[in-house]
């Protein structure tokens, strides 16, 4: 009996992060940091960061300004949460536009470990990381 309950507890937790996957989710952070190939930052903006992730779209915006946001389509997401937003790392493909229409391609993750989420876009055509740590998300509602 003992068994056939850690069983179902633990298909039970497995489910629920992998569900965690199908839930929008903004992100929010006070600073960005943009870092060279070598860990160096180069630039921080500081101020409202906010990531917004769905099944299919991903948008990085800067003080709520649309002129200053990365928007893209969400390809080849492995939902990899061993518990939702505390530990495990859900990484996925991007193509993300600028408003000029610049195009960067991008491959994101998303990591929490031991309650500490990170936020890690890495452009694939620039030598260049951006770096989010948010202090909080929510999630939204379709």
């Amino acid at each position: 009996m003992k068994r056939i309950f850690i069983t179902f507890t633990l298909s039970s937790l497995s489910v629920a992060s992998i569900a965690q996957c199908a839930k929008n989710v903004i992100y929010n952070s006070g600073k960005a940091d943009f870092i060279d190939s070598l860990g160096n930052i180069i630039h921080t903006k500081q101020g409202k960061i906010t990531v917004t992730l769905s099944k299919k779209d991903f948008v990085l915006m800067h003080d709520g300004d649309e002129e200053d946001a990365l928007r893209g389509t969400v390809k080849n997401l492995a939902c990899e949460w061993k518990d939702a937003y505390k530990n495990g790392k859900p990484p996925f493909e991007s193509e993300l536009f600028e408003k000029s229409g610049e195009k960067n391609d991008a491959v994101v993750s998303i990591e929490g470990k031991e309650g500490n989420l990170l936020i890690m876009v890495r452009f694939k055509t620039k030598d260049m990381i951006l770096k989010i740590i948010p202090g909080s998300y929510t999630e939204v509602k379709e």
